[in-house]
């Protein structure tokens, strides 16, 4: 009975009046009110520390579309973009060539010059890029929703843990927060947000205190438990809880390693320093370019080990094959806590595809695709995410259960694409409700804000689900949507 009136919740249908009083309130609370790309810090595989070897290398020449680096730089961006090139130059200069993942964390995550760790106006139209929970309320609010059914279909567990890895700016928290309000099975609940930047924290909180949430702080001794980690490893286990994590354009921002095939070999791309001579013969600079390792580096045989590069013997030169280390030692920490006492679920979204090809680094200012070695720590890094790699990630033995206590298995789910996970939770049903409350201008807001979503970013990004089921279930836990069946 509770799925059926989770249901009329979802497409607004009268399954039963006390149904359609919880959605009529639901719309009318949510009507009126109007992510990460940050990193979890030190969540990644042992730093491979390969470079110290200083293997022999050869240089070719990888031109980075310089012409994209076509807006002017303010002067706060050229110092601290110089500030991080100068380190980033000492360091290859006493170290070697780095890896690009090396370089690409330094870019985002450099203590002093980093670039989530420097800015606080990342999102939006005054950042670099914008995030659907950004563009519209009804992003999070599905979102939700569709943990409700993944607790209700887990017999409503009393006790629930609510997890957001790269929360942005709050926005799709606020979101939820407020639609788990509405419900009975989500009221004891809990919350925790991941960010590796404590100025986005304030920015989270600031966002929490806007859409009128109350948690406890020093200040304020009553309100929801809501508590900040810098580090997915902090977060407590709450082994009695349900888990919930979202992970919303996290994975994009984790940094990838990058191999090419060279006569039938992968190598891996490394970052070099390009001395550029004058016609006179002098050095007149240093740039950063990209250049293939010839001995096979320490990222290699790790991504050879976990099956992450296809034979590459029957591959044409050039092709590039993109691999993030850093996203096991992720799924593994969001498998163990999925394997709580009662069981959990989590949703991964993010773009990419089931299989990534080719060269997807690339970097973004104002909401321009830029150089990549442009002013580093003043842009966005990001790839595309191999949904496949990840599933391999989720499932793998060791990722699982490393001690061969919990014999629960780990249930991947997808991708499907957001434009399917949308529909499937009822987003033109939920518009057109608060349509009903809207003006003309707002209506088309609306209207607008679901087409952006369902076709413009609809197969773009993809949703994955990941599910395990309490100590005591006897069947395998479901996964809303993802299974073909609905409630």
């Amino acid at each position: 009975m509770a799925h059926r009136s989770l249901r009329a919740f979802l497409l607004g249908k009268r399954a039963s009046s006390a149904a359609c009083m919880r959605y009529t309130h639901w719309s009318n609370t949510c009507s009126g009110i109007n992510n990460v790309n940050s990193l979890v810090s030190g969540a990644h595989v042992p730093r491979l520390r390969y470079e110290s070897k200083r293997p022999l290398t050869k240089v070719i020449l990888k031109p980075n579309d310089a012409n994209k680096s076509n807006n002017v730089k303010t002067p706060k961006q050229r110092d601290a973009g110089e500030g991080l090139a100068e380190h980033l130059k000492a360091r290859i200069q006493i170290l070697g060539p780095m890896a690009v993942a090396d370089y690409v964390r330094e870019v985002l995550t450099n203590p002093n010059a980093g670039y989530y760790t420097r800015k606080s106006e990342i999102f939006g139209t005054s950042g670099d890029f914008i995030t659907s929970p950004e563009i519209s309320q009804m992003f999070g609010e599905l979102v939700a929703v569709w943990f409700v059914a993944q607790v209700q279909l887990a017999n409503s567990p009393k006790n629930l843990h609510l997890v957001e890895i790269g929360p942005g700016k709050g926005t799709m928290m606020a979101d939820m927060l407020r639609s788990f309000s509405t419900f009975s099975s989500t009221q004891s609940l809990s919350v925790s947000m991941v960010d590796a930047s404590s100025k986005m924290w304030e920015v989270q909180k600031q966002t929490l205190r806007d859409a009128k949430v109350k948690f406890k702080n020093s200040e304020q001794e009553s309100g929801m438990d809501i508590k900040w980690f810098s580090r997915l490893e902090d977060v407590p286990l709450h082994k009695d809880s349900y888990q919930m994590i979202v992970c919303h354009e996290f994975f994009d921002a984790l940094p990838i390693h990058q191999f090419e095939v060279q006569d039938g070999k992968w190598r891996e791309r490394l970052v070099f320093l390009n001395n550029q001579i004058s016609a006179d013969g002098k050095e007149i600079a240093e740039n950063f370019t990209f250049g293939i390792a010839e001995e096979v580096t320490g990222a290699q045989q790790v991504s050879d080990s976990l099956g992450l590069l296809p034979n590459p013997t029957e591959l044409p030169n050039g092709t590039c094959r993109e691999v993030c280390l850093d996203s096991w030692r992720v799924c593994h920490e969001i498998s163990q806590r999925l394997r709580s006492d009662v069981g959990g679920s989590a949703l991964v979204i993010d773009y990419g595809d089931k299989v990534v090809r080719g060269d997807t680094l690339r970097a973004f200012r104002k909401h321009k695709e830029v150089n990549l070695f442009d002013a580093p720590g003043s842009a966005d890094v990001t790839a595309d995410v191999n949904f496949n790699d990840l599933r391999k990630a989720f499932t793998a033995k060791k990722a699982n259960d490393p001690e061969n206590k919990d014999n629960r298995k780990i249930n991947v789910f997808g991708p499907i694409t957001q434009q399917q996970f949308l529909y499937g939770m009822g987003i033109r049903e939920r518009a057109e409700m608060l349509c009903k409350n809207a003006d003309f201008r707002r209506s088309n807001t609306i209207k607008t804000q679901v087409t952006t979503l369902t076709e413009e970013m609809g197969e773009r990004f993809k949703f994955m689900a990941v599910t395990t089921a309490s100590k005591d279930a006897t069947e395998t836990p479901r996964a809303l949507l993802f299974d073909g069946k609905g409630l």
